[in-house]
């Protein structure tokens, strides 16, 4: 069976089982990314789906290490991947971007 990677809009608290064109798939859950509380695991599947890493922080507020963690992983929306995915991610430009 196929395995869809974690994503934030996407992903839910534990393994979840999705239709695709080409079956059934695996979704990678938001609980597998490393040091991410269950609060704020909650907070994101709440406020899905969040159109760039400025709402996701806005709505779920997560740590600034989680959405760090979260980018470097490539957990990043389908929705805005395509805005940042040629940028790479710095820590400093990245916290600015997200206003803090």
């Amino acid at each position: 069976m196929p395995v869809l990677p974690l994503e934030v809009n996407a992903s839910q608290p534990t393994y979840t089982i999705k239709q695709t064109t080409a079956g059934q798939a695996v979704r990678i859950p938001l609980a597998s990314a490393h040091s991410i509380s269950q609060e704020e695991i909650d907070r994101s599947t709440i406020t899905q789906p969040c159109t760039s890493l400025q709402k996701l922080h806005a709505r779920a507020q997560p740590k600034i290490s989680t959405v760090e963690r979260l980018v470097r992983i490539g957990a990043r929306a389908q929705s805005f991947r395509r805005r940042v995915s040629s940028v790479r991610w710095c820590p400093d430009r990245g916290r600015r971007a997200l206003g803090v």
